[in-house]
C-alpha cells in the first residue's frame, strides 16, 4: 500500500474554514467551563463548607476539639 495515497493537503479554504470550527468550539467549549465553575464556586461560597451539618442539626456530632474541652 503506497502512503502517498492516503496524504491530504487541504486548501487555504479548508484551512481556514478549520481554525475557524476549531475556534468555535472552543469558544463555546469554555464558556461552558468557565460557566459551570462559577456555578460550583458561588454555590460554596454561598453555603459555606459546613453546609451539610447545618442541614443536619442535632444530629450533627460536634467536632473532635469541642468534645475535650466538654470532657472535664
Amino acid at each position: 500500500m503506497i502512503h502517498r495515497s492516503l496524504s491530504y493537503d487541504p486548501t487555504p479554504e479548508h484551512r481556514i474554514s478549520r481554525t475557524k470550527w476549531s475556534r468555535g468550539f472552543a469558544v463555546v467549549y469554555g464558556t461552558i467551563l468557565l460557566l459551570l465553575l462559577t456555578f460550583i464556586a458561588a454555590h460554596r461560597l454561598l453555603n459555606g463548607p459546613n453546609a451539610a451539618t447545618e442541614i443536619a442539626g442535632e444530629y450533627a456530632a460536634p467536632p473532635a476539639a469541642n468534645n475535650l474541652l466538654h470532657a472535664n
